[in-house]
């Protein structure tokens, strides 16, 4: 039988699980962005 502590557990997960993946894809961003910033400021061939 699933009880409300249970319940609870799995929204705790899912939470820890949404705040480690945002922190990780701002991470992914941010060197996206660097990357595309510092092609976009090379000198053309």
């Amino acid at each position: 039988m699933i009880t409300e502590d249970k319940v609870t557990e799995l929204f705790c997960i899912a939470d820890d699980f949404c705040k480690e993946f945002n922190a990780e894809i701002k991470k992914m961003l941010f060197c996206h962005q660097m990357t595309a910033r510092n092609a976009a400021t090379e000198p053309q061939g």
